[in-house]
Formats: structure tokens, C-alpha cells, sequence
């Protein structure tokens, strides 16, 4: 594998602190072409990604979150969409979508962040809020949103070292370690 790659994959870490300039549109755009690029089962792509850059409503965003002030200091809050008439595993294809994003904003020298939790407590109440402050259809499911801007600091990248366990990689057979 190319080392650039793992290099980039090392260095794509979750940014909470953003400075105030803003990201070229051509930046976002970018972004969006590559969530496209993800795999999507049966090439269905079920995904729509909603981009905010309105303050007042990032603020909202945030307060509806309770992850206060990162969604409000990024340049750009991109929502993650899809419509489950389209395909039963839209998560899963919004989920690889997302990760995109993720890496290349790290490519690009943005930093970024990956909010909410579907799985979470009280998500259907945080969605339905979600839903009223940014006009999303019932039928359109929402899987989180991601927080993008120049990082105010961008963490170390990490290390195998600090990543890999060995006890969660299995070859032929899932087995366990024994715990003492």
C-alpha cells in the first residue's frame, strides 16, 4: 500500500476547535464529490448531504446537539441524508460516504468532526429537532452531521502503536484471549 495513504489515514483526526476563515465553496464542493465516491450497496445511493453555513442556525444545531461551540466556529456543517425507500442499508452507505469526507478534508488541510450518534440516547427526539431546523422530509433519515474549517490546532496523528490490538484481529476463526 502506498505510505501516503496511511499517512493521510493517521492523520485524519476528529478537530473541535476552528479558526474564523471561512472554506472556498470549491472546497465543499470537493468534499460532496468525494462522499460520492463511497460504496453504495447495489448503487443505490440513497445519500443527500445538506451543507449550512448560516451562524444563527449552526448555533441551533449545536444547543439541539449539546456540542457547543465547534458546530458554531466551523465554516461549514455538512448533514448526513438518506431515504430508506431507496435501500435498507442507507447508514451503512452514508457511514463510508462520511468517512470520505473525513479524509479528504484531512487531505485538504480542513479539520473536522463527526457529530451525533442515530444510535444514541433520545436520538429520535434529537432528530425530530434536527429535522424541524433544517426542513428534512420524514421520509429522509439522518445520520449525523459533520463539522468542517481550518483547525484552529490539528491534533498529532496518530500512531500504530497508540491504534493497533492484535487481540482484534482474527484469521480464519473469530477467537478470544482469555482474560485473567
Amino acid at each position: 500500500m502506498n505510505s501516503d495513504i496511511l499517512d493521510l489515514l493517521q492523520k485524519r483526526r476528529t478537530v473541535r476547535r476552528f479558526t474564523t476563515q471561512e472554506v472556498p465553496e470549491e472546497k465543499i464542493a470537493a468534499l460532496i464529490e468525494a462522499a460520492f465516491y463511497a460504496p453504495t450497496y447495489l448503487n443505490r445511493r440513497p445519500w443527500h448531504f445538506l451543507i449550512v453555513r448560516d451562524k444563527e442556525v449552526q448555533a441551533r444545531l449545536g444547543a439541539i446537539l449539546g456540542v457547543r461551540p465547534y458546530v458554531q466556529e466551523a465554516s461549514a456543517i455538512i448533514a448526513l441524508l438518506g431515504d430508506g425507500g431507496l435501500s435498507s442499508g442507507w447508514q451503512l452507505d452514508l457511514s463510508a460516504a462520511g468517512e470520505n469526507i473525513l479524509i479528504a478534508a484531512t487531505a485538504m488541510g480542513l479539520g473536522s468532526a463527526w457529530v451525533g450518534n442515530p444510535h444514541g440516547p433520545a436520538w429520535d427526539i434529537t432528530e425530530a429537532k434536527l429535522r424541524e431546523a433544517l426542513g428534512i422530509p420524514a421520509h429522509i433519515g439522518i445520520l449525523g452531521l459533520i463539522a468542517v474549517g481550518y483547525p484552529a490546532q490539528m491534533p498529532e496523528p496518530h500512531s500504530k502503536e497508540e491504534r493497533w490490538d492484535k487481540a482484534r484481529v482474527h484469521y480464519g476463526r473469530f477467537s478470544q484471549l482469555k482474560m485473567k
